[in-house]
């Protein structure tokens, strides 16, 4: 599975951007049905990430101003992606073909 360990932290300009990614593309049989669920997850489920597609991979991200940014911020955001994950995971990748 992925887990928070996962979660790349770095700064581009003025944003703390967190990525995970969650997983490959490759071996998914249905990927309209997988950008639908991740569609769907992005607007009823996610508060401060998002999921997305980077090169052969779904991703999740996030990004936090970092003027002001303090610990507890970081760590909700942090927390919500791990839970995010833990929460859609299993079913996100029922979208993968079945290996032998």
């Amino acid at each position: 599975g992925t887990s928070a360990e996962n979660i790349v932290v770095s700064l581009s300009g003025p944003l703390v951007l967190f990525r995970v990614r969650v997983m490959e593309l490759e071996g998914v049989k249905n990927k309209e049905g997988l950008f639908g669920e991740l569609l769907t997850l992005n607007a009823n489920d996610l508060i401060h990430g998002s999921y997305g597609i980077e090169g052969d991979h779904v991703v999740l991200t996030a990004g936090l101003p970092i003027e002001n940014l303090d610990y507890n911020e970081f760590q909700v955001t942090v927390d919500d992606l791990s839970l995010a994950l833990t929460n859609h995971y299993e079913n996100l990748t029922t979208y993968r073909e079945a290996t032998a």
